[in-house]
């Protein structure tokens, strides 16, 4: 297509290619711990393209010999359902229950049905602003005993919301379904708890760029993180 932009008086003519953009939306590192690697990944939503970027990401990691994994969803209000059961499913074990959906006096439970899962320590952050999908994903993990959670309790959105069109094309939004985690707990207005509370502070140079090492949520999960693996190797 051409883009016809003015500048002034100026007009241009730029051409343009139609084409899809998968715009990044997990982002990973890997972290030294004395002889041990500690694998990072942050999730920024659980979009449509979330499953496949988190599995390519693990895999790299895996293959980089990681021995331990910090997931960041802090900040992530979360997204859509498939994409939280389908990541969800790479770390539980099959047939563990993802979340409880209640509605119409039925309750519903979401099952991993796959056969991978990770078999290392992990640590998940949360914060104010995790929320939804994000909360299923925690609730997950912290019910099965299958990581800890660090940071603050997390937003407490629990309800399946679904429009309807009338008749004039107007619109109406109901709550047709509640969120629980595996064991049964309410997430709305509720939250997830952390295991390990603590506060956000950063102590780095305000007018540089983020650095995770100045995090006291981050450095409070790579401690617990450290702590894990030097019991690991003990054994």
């Amino acid at each position: 297509i051409v883009l016809k932009i003015k500048r002034g008086e100026e007009i241009l003519d730029v051409n343009i290619n139609r084409e899809k953009i998968d715009i990044p939306v997990i982002h990973d590192e890997i972290l030294q711990y004395s002889d041990k690697k500690i694998g990072y990944i942050s999730i920024d939503v659980f979009s449509s393209i979330s499953y496949k970027q988190i599995k390519s990401k693990l895999k790299k990691l895996e293959k980089e010999g990681i021995s331990g994994l910090i997931v960041d969803v802090r900040g992530n209000n979360g997204g859509y359902l498939s994409a939280v059961t389908d990541i969800s499913n790479l770390f539980l074990k099959k047939g563990k229950v993802i979340y409880q959906l209640e509605s119409e006096n039925k309750i519903e439970k979401i099952k991993d049905d796959t056969n991978t899962n990770r078999n290392y320590p992990i640590a998940v952050l949360v914060n104010s602003a995790s929320a939804s999908a994000s909360e299923i994903f925690a609730g997950a993990i912290k019910d099965y005993n299958y990581g800890t959670i660090v940071g603050t309790n997390s937003f407490g959105k629990g309800i399946v919301q679904t429009y309807f069109e009338l008749s004039d094309h107007d619109a109406i939004k109901i709550t047709t379904a509640k969120y629980f985690t595996p064991n049964g707990n309410y997430i709305h207005e509720v939250g997830i708890a952390p295991d390990v509370e603590v506060e956000y502070e950063y102590s780095g140079p305000t007018d540089g760029e983020y650095d995770k090492q100045y995090d006291s949520q981050f450095q409070k999960a790579y401690e617990i993180m450290q702590g894990k693996l030097a019991e690991d190797g003990e054994e």
